[in-house]
């Protein structure tokens, strides 16, 4: 049976959403190749339909503001 983590909320994933791409979240490995922020939203978008477990996370809201940063991405 699977739990969910009520720990992690849909505004903390709206918040990491809001920062791929930024630089303000890193995990200070130098040899990580630099990725676009459109490029790292396609791959959070295509990661978030393989996952099976988004806890107290509202999965809907959670890819749907990630194509909406995609698309504006993509139009600037």
């Amino acid at each position: 049976m699977i739990q969910k983590d009520h720990s992690w909320t849909t505004k903390n994933e709206i918040n990491f959403i809001k920062g791929l791409g930024t630089g303000k979240f890193t995990n200070g490995n130098a040899t990580v190749e630099q990725q676009t922020r459109a490029e790292l939203l396609v791959k959070y978008i295509d990661a978030a339909k393989l996952r099976t477990n988004w806890g107290a996370v509202d999965q809907e809201k959670a890819i749907s503001f990630a194509e909406e940063c995609l698309r504006h991405e993509l139009n600037n």
